[in-house]
């Protein structure tokens, strides 16, 4: 789920983000990434034991599917951006 994520979250931030921070910025987000991966993986495994291994696969595609709509909405933008990029380039 997370690289689904990433997608649609750094085309937003490649947009908004000013060039002169993107390195504080990286680095804000990769620690947020990062604690939130763990604090996601302790939900799931409590999540196996409360609510069933059934009820956790079901939830985690919800959440997956999810994601990835997020991403076909930012498809076009994505792609903009790298032509933008590769004519300043």
């Amino acid at each position: 789920m997370g690289g689904i994520w990433n997608v649609s979250y750094n085309v937003f931030t490649l947009q908004e983000m000013p060039l002169k921070l993107a390195a504080r910025i990286s680095a804000v987000s990769g620690t947020l990434v990062k604690i939130s991966a763990g604090v996601g993986s302790l939900v799931a495994g409590y999540s196996l034991g409360f609510i069933g291994a059934k009820l956790t696969l079901v939830t985690l595609a919800v959440l997956t599917l999810f994601m990835l709509s997020g991403s076909f909405v930012c498809k076009k933008e994505y792609g903009k951006y790298h032509e933008q990029k590769a004519s300043e380039g």
